[in-house]
């Protein structure tokens, strides 16, 4: 499991729990990804503010394997997508062999503060079957954290 936030045009990890036997994941604690290649930063992008979103697709989006989306628009629809599900998915688009299922932390006026995932081996990990386990616990974090500032 990773928690991470967005930081500039990137996303920082905060938090990674490992997991026994997965892959040697590009992820580092307080490393740094592109937010469009990642999981998490898509979770992020789709609940953050559009002049946020605008500056990150302005930047470029870069390749960093061979399945990183670059196209603008692409990005754009797969965000729209996310939005509506609350689920972003990595398919091997920020390492090869690895896949994710991200869900938005978020604040109480719907902005996301952070995402989590739950990331593995693209021929083990069935994310269709994972994605509502990641998005039930990043909403039970959601609500623990208003709760705790209330």
């Amino acid at each position: 499991m990773h928690l991470a936030v967005l930081e500039g045009h990137g996303v920082v990890y905060v938090e990674i729990l490992p997991t026994p036997g997965g892959p040697d994941f590009p992820s580092r604690v307080g490393g740094r990804l592109p937010a469009t290649a990642t999981g998490v930063g898509k979770a992020i992008l789709a609940f953050s503010p559009p002049a946020v979103v605008r500056a990150v697709l302005e930047r470029g989006l870069p390749r960093i394997s061979e399945r990183s989306v670059t196209a603008p628009g692409v990005l754009a629809r797969e965000l729209g997508r996310v939005r509506g599900e609350g689920v972003a998915f990595d398919r091997e688009e920020s390492g090869a062999g690895i896949v994710c299922a991200a869900a938005p932390v978020l604040a109480p006026d719907g902005t996301a503060l952070g995402a989590l995932s739950v990331s593995g081996w693209s021929s083990r990990m069935r994310m269709q079957q994972v994605a509502p386990a990641v998005h039930t616990a990043a909403l039970a974090l959601s609500r623990a954290l208003r709760t705790a500032r209330a």
